[in-house]
């Protein structure tokens, strides 16, 4: 799932209105080089993503859900066309905004607002 979150969390912890993200199964990510820093969110059950290299907030692991949220912004590109490397970015184009019961600023789009992230 692709999404815009307007969760006040996203907010606070990236300085920001809403945050593009992506929401993986366990298997369905795998690390070139590097495995991100874990540092801990929730005990035992959520971890923020740092890049090892730049420090850089790269998305979250859920290990009750054993999903990975991503910010596809930190995925890696091409440097002159700035486009994914091994992906055609529009099967990554959001759906929908979640949280938006939350949001900061209104945005006009025709993409669903949900108030949660299942509706």
């Amino acid at each position: 799932m692709s999404a815009y979150c307007h969760c006040s969390r996203c907010q606070r912890l990236n300085g920001t209105v809403f945050l593009w993200t992506t929401h993986w199964r366990k298997d369905g990510v795998s690390w070139h080089g590097k495995e991100p820093e874990r540092f801990t969110v929730i005990p035992d059950r959520k971890f923020r993503l740092r890049c090892r290299d730049c420090g850089s907030s790269v998305g979250t692991w859920n290990s009750v859900k054993e999903q990975w949220s991503l910010w596809p912004a930190c995925f890696e590109r091409n440097p002159e066309t700035h486009q994914l490397l091994h992906q055609d970015e529009a099967w990554l184009q959001p759906t929908c905004h979640m949280f938006y019961g939350t949001r900061v600023r209104n945005v006009s789009d025709d993409l669903p607002k949900w108030d949660g992230l299942y509706q």
